[in-house]
């Protein structure tokens, strides 16, 4: 449930508040949510999925943001994709487009990345190359899996590795590493979508 609420003059948004006591409930400024608008917007969509994975940080205090940070950013993706499934490989084209517009962040290790926004972009990348490899229902299930277990405490890429593998059923200790310690994207994601049919599925989807 979205409240909608009047924001004071100098307030900027969007803005959202949750009220924990009421966790279905959110209060989201009245112009984020038009009252002939039937679904929400796409930051809506990112807002109320950041609702899901508050303590999406590192393990430590010098521990890696990424991918954990860009969450919110992917299920919010998945929702979009989910209305449009054929559009799928154009926004991963775009992604991988949006990586390239920035050459040095681009080159850089995810876990240890500086350029937040590139970085965001690639940990949505990271995890549509999960649904590659387990199929995006495993890979829904184990974020639910994290929330459902660790709800209220912090989690990094020790929590989202296990959560993964167990819902995957396999060593992802080859995959973690092609994406978060080597620097780029991975040649064999990039060329899997830069030279892919629009139309193609990813493996695992069907399941």
């Amino acid at each position: 449930m979205v409240g909608c609420l009047p924001m004071p003059q100098g307030i900027p948004g969007p803005i959202f508040f949750q009220n924990f006591e009421l966790p279905e409930l959110f209060v989201a400024p009245e112009h984020i949510v038009p009252s002939k608008q039937v679904t929400p917007s796409p930051s809506m969509d990112v807002q109320l999925a950041a609702t899901w994975f508050p303590f999406a940080v590192h393990d430590a205090p010098d521990g890696p943001w990424f991918p954990m940070s860009g969450t919110p950013d992917y299920m919010a993706l998945s929702f979009t994709i989910s209305k449009n499934p054929s559009k799928r490989v154009d926004y991963i084209r775009q992604l991988i487009g949006r990586v390239d517009s920035d050459p040095e962040g681009a080159k850089e290790n995810l876990e240890s990345a500086k350029n937040i926004e590139t970085a965001r972009i690639r940990s949505e990348l990271f995890y549509l190359a999960l649904e590659d490899r387990c199929g995006e229902p495993n890979v829904h299930h184990a974020l639910a899996r994290i929330v459902r277990i660790l709800r209220g405490q912090t989690w990094g890429v020790t929590d989202l590795r296990s959560a993964m593998e167990a819902e995957c059923g396999g060593d992802l200790a080859d995959f973690f590493r092609e994406w978060l310690i080597r620097p780029g994207i991975p040649e064999s994601f990039r060329a899997r979508y830069m030279n892919a049919p629009a139309a193609v599925r990813p493996p695992g989807s069907e399941n």
